[in-house]
């Protein structure tokens, strides 16, 4: 193949190549989205409030080690995010009960309250923007299939429900 000649897509690859194109599309728009309504709203970024619904359904506490698994950015990003949140007083560090070598990420009141100030903006944008298009057999199918995607890859599954620490 000359620089010059286009690549063959059939039409298995075509199709992923859509699909992959819609997750990308529809992730890029809907964090946009997420971040304009909660700047208007005044309330936390959407990073801010993916890691603190994540410590919210933990109990409050969660290993770093889990986060990394779990966020939707890089470790170091997330390193990063997580000072910036201990700053702010959302989060704090803690030494891990059972292993001195591990640290737990511990939700404050602050970050508690921020991220119940947070959740009705965040909800409702969710419901609206996904909710009213997609049935609940549907979210549960797409959560399936992204599921099992992400899991024959090796990388961590989407739901946070049921998780342990």
């Amino acid at each position: 193949m000359s620089k010059f000649d286009k690549p063959e897509f059939d039409e298995r690859l075509s199709q992923l190549n859509d699909a992959w194109k819609a997750i990308l599309l529809l992730q890029s728009r809907l964090v946009a989205d997420l971040e304009e309504r909660a700047e208007a709203k005044k309330v936390v970024e959407p990073s801010t409030f993916h890691v603190l619904a994540i410590l919210m359904k933990c109990g409050g506490k969660a290993r770093f080690k889990y986060l990394t698994q779990h966020v939707l950015i890089r470790r170091a990003g997330l390193s990063r995010l997580l000072a910036r949140l201990e700053k702010e007083r959302l989060v704090r560090r803690e030494r891990c009960e059972d292993d001195d070598r591990g640290v737990d990420i511990a939700l404050t009141d602050i970050g508690e309250k921020a991220f119940m100030a947070a959740f009705p903006v965040y909800s409702d944008r969710l419901k609206e923007r996904l909710g009213n298009h997609l049935d609940a057999d549907s979210v549960r199918q797409l959560t399936e299939i992204l599921g099992r995607v992400l899991k024959a890859n090796g990388w961590a599954p989407p739901v946070i429900s049921n998780v342990s620490k």
